[in-house]
């Protein structure tokens, strides 16, 4: 039911990054990870400076083993954020 609803409110509003992000974090919490893929890819779109995004995008990527879509995301954020939490969780968790 919660999907529904933040289904009908990103349709509303498919720029809110509150909507885009709920939908992907409920979707994983689901189990759907290829929706949450698809949310959080939005989401690189409206908002390609955020390096936590690109960090569970890579963890969607590994748990449905896409390794290559996993490493171009650890690539992104250290490309911009090398020097942050997110890139030594990535340099550690995203590995095949």
């Amino acid at each position: 039911e919660a999907l529904s609803e933040l289904n009908l409110l990103n349709k509303y509003d498919s720029r809110s990054l509150d909507y885009l992000l709920a939908l992907s974090a409920l979707s994983e919490n689901m189990g759907d990870y290829r929706y949450s893929i698809l949310k959080r890819n939005e989401i690189t779109k409206l908002d390609p400076w955020n390096a936590k995004n690109y960090l569970e995008l890579g963890r969607d990527y590994k748990l449905i083993g896409e390794f290559t879509e996993m490493e171009r995301c650890k690539k992104i954020i250290l490309e911009f954020a090398a020097n942050t939490p997110e890139a030594s969780i990535a340099l550690t968790e995203l590995v095949s």
